[in-house]
């Protein structure tokens, strides 16, 4: 096929193609009179399957969706929803958001073979912390709800508490949490 109906396919079939097309048109590679043959770690079976969920689900209005597939080991990326309509703005690969308490059990997990374990405790309160260069981090939890008491990872995590996450983030470190 040539490069325009390849342009045409692509950008009317899965957000996973949408987003390849995207990179190629904003490389330095020039795509357009040139055949191309472009590999990706998209599973068909992966990206059917989410893009069957999405279409099953109603949204109202105000709800959208983004959703990354990868594989654990290689970080190989094997499906992408970017929204409720391919033709809309890719929340996946554009948009700014914080990762929140996704990171939670990763952050568990680092510190569990840190040596902390599942009675590690803190005490679930509102807390500043102060970072350095008069810069101040105070984490809050969901509707400003606190134990008021020593928490376990276990309660911490089961409760989303932010502030045994916090204060077990800055003990590990930003270079732990990065690796």
């Amino acid at each position: 096929p040539s490069f325009d109906e390849v342009n045409q396919i692509t950008h009317n079939t899965s957000w996973y193609n949408q987003s390849i097309y995207e990179n190629l048109t904003k490389s330095s590679i020039s795509v357009d009179k040139n055949r191309i043959s472009v590999s990706s770690s998209v599973d068909p079976y992966v990206q059917n399957i989410l893009e069957d969920i999405v279409s099953c689900v109603s949204f109202d209005e105000a709800t959208n969706i983004g959703v990354v597939v990868m594989q654990p080991e290689t970080g190989n990326v094997l499906g992408i929803i970017g929204g409720k309509s391919v033709d809309g703005f890719n929340r996946v690969l554009s948009s700014s958001k914080a990762i929140g308490s996704t990171v939670k059990p990763i952050l568990y997990t680092i510190a569990l073979e840190e040596g902390f374990t599942p009675s590690s405790s803190f005490v679930s309160e509102p807390e500043s912390f102060y970072l350095g260069d008069d810069i101040v981090f105070a984490p809050q939890n969901n509707n400003e709800l606190y134990a008021y008491r020593k928490v376990n990872m276990v309660e911490a995590l089961a409760l989303s508490d932010n502030i045994y996450a916090s204060k077990l983030a800055l003990i590990l470190g930003t270079d732990q949490l990065t690796n």
